[in-house]
């Protein structure tokens, strides 16, 4: 199950994912070019994960993270990091008419909202190698 929150005043989290076990990902998405995704985003993530008793999160962006936001991720270890090298990996590990599918939906979707929800729809990121 897939779940957007809302635009603004999300609380630190824009997807919430729930796997066919229950286990539940808050996942942070950063569509930043010029800047870096710092510890402060990070924080807030992890943040929002504890009074919701939440197993995993995930942050991902198109540009890059700050050195600053490594060594946070390094001591926390339900936390994962995806920048563009992590989505194209997944997209290779797709079959071509699931990523046609894919691409329709995002260019077919309001504001693009379905291009991340769409890429890590049945996603857990602990049963993909991301905490291992």
């Amino acid at each position: 199950h897939v779940e957007l929150t809302q635009a603004t005043c999300d609380g630190g989290k824009d997807i919430i994912l729930t796997d066919r076990y229950g286990d539940r990902t808050y996942v942070e998405c950063k569509r930043w070019r010029d800047w870096q995704v710092g510890r402060e985003i990070l924080q807030k993530l992890i943040g929002a994960t504890i009074p919701d008793n939440i197993e995993y999160a995930l942050c991902i962006t198109t540009g890059k993270y700050h050195q600053n936001a490594y060594t946070y991720a390094s001591k926390v270890d339900n936390l994962a990091l995806w920048d563009m090298k992590d989505i194209m990996k997944l997209f290779k590990k797709l079959d071509e008419n699931k990523i046609a599918r894919i691409m329709i939906k995002v260019f077919n979707s309001d504001n693009n909202k379905g291009n991340i929800i769409e890429l890590n729809k049945g996603l857990n990121p602990s049963t993909h190698g991301i905490f291992e």
